[in-house]
């Protein structure tokens, strides 16, 4: 039995186990690579119908667990959704005055989710990306489609300044000490000022989207004392650590891409580059950016202190004298 097939009795069953339900075999279209074929469970008096990604079931049979075991717990899975459904009010979302008071703001990478981003509406920092999700409920979230912005009758400046404000006073902007943020006393702490901060949000979940927090970025300056590298830990947090040296970056993109290939789930990783803030400059950019300006105007300066030693040695030189020429002429 391969996955379809599989995908298609799991429907015909759930059918008989779920009075008044519409079960199909659909495909869920996700960002960050997480789409996938599963079944889809429509009831009446359910506002939500409920996608659910079988490929650990149809696994678990492969590896030899009874099939109406498996059944049974997606027929547990299917109703404890479906209940959650029932409390639900769509019309909060297709009205924009109720779906305001939801919004929230997240960040995902570019690369990865071009097609999902071409019917999104969002802001790209660098290669990453902002998007927008109404929050129904605890663990159910709507990601903001151009279908939904063009209903609300509404331009994506809006929908962006309205998401931020939200997200501010809902999930407000932690920057912290890793030391602090990892529960280690203060006392136990390194000693000297924190070289590494982590920022996210208060709660930590899609935290890495408060770079985009009017004044995140100027706060975290002040506590790093200038500018600083931002490492992409996750799309829940960014690692802040103090910038020495503009070159830098090469050594953490390396450390970045490592621990991405070993410890971030695929569905969790949000880039494989490291940015810079400019403190002075009040400038996020790509951390290769920031190193091609250093050198830009290491260069310039070095070509301004040459232009100032030629004009000194210039000005030490002897001067010709044109005496000699005048009194050759009064002689003639």
């Amino acid at each position: 039995m391969n996955y379809k097939e599989f995908l298609d009795r799991v429907s015909d069953d759930l059918q008989r186990e779920l009075p008044g339900a519409q079960v199909s075999v659909t495909t869920v279209q996700k960002l960050q690579g997480e789409s996938y074929q599963g079944i889809t469970i429509m009831q009446d008096g359910s506002a939500a119908a409920p996608s659910i990604n079988l490929q650990y079931a149809y696994e678990e049979v492969q590896r030899g667990t009874p099939y109406w075991d498996i059944l049974s717990e997606i027929v547990a899975m299917a109703g404890e959704a479906l209940e959650k459904g029932r409390g639900l009010d769509p019309e909060r979302i297709q009205n924009y005055a109720a779906a305001k008071e939801l919004l929230t703001l997240s960040l995902v990478p570019v690369r990865g989710n071009e097609e999902m981003l071409k019917d999104l509406p969002h802001k790209e920092i660098e290669d990453l990306a902002v998007i927008y999700r109404a929050e129904l409920s605890p663990g159910a979230t709507v990601v903001i489609n151009n279908s939904l912005l063009q209903n609300y009758g509404i331009t994506a400046d809006q929908l962006h300044e309205d998401a931020l404000i939200n997200s501010q006073e809902k999930a407000p902007a932690s920057v912290r000490p890793m030391f602090e943020v990892l529960g280690v006393p203060e006392e136990l702490a390194p000693e000297g000022p924190p070289a590494l901060y982590v920022a996210t949000t208060a709660s930590g979940h899609l935290g890495a989207g408060v770079i985009a927090y009017p004044g995140v970025m100027e706060q975290a300056a002040e506590k790093l004392g200038g500018d600083f590298f931002v490492l992409p830990s996750s799309i829940h947090e960014v690692l802040l650590v103090r910038a020495n040296d503009p070159e830098e970056y090469h050594s953490l993109e390396a450390m970045v891409r490592q621990i991405n290939e070993a410890e971030v789930a695929p569905a969790d990783r949000l880039s494989d580059r490291v940015y810079h803030y400019d403190s002075k400059e009040h400038m996020f950019e790509l951390a290769e950016k920031f190193a091609e300006r250093s050198r830009e105007k290491t260069a310039e300066r070095g070509g301004l202190d040459k232009l100032k030693e030629k004009k000194a040695e210039a000005a030490l030189q002897p001067k010709h004298s044109s005496s000699g020429r005048g009194r050759e002429a009064l002689a003639l």
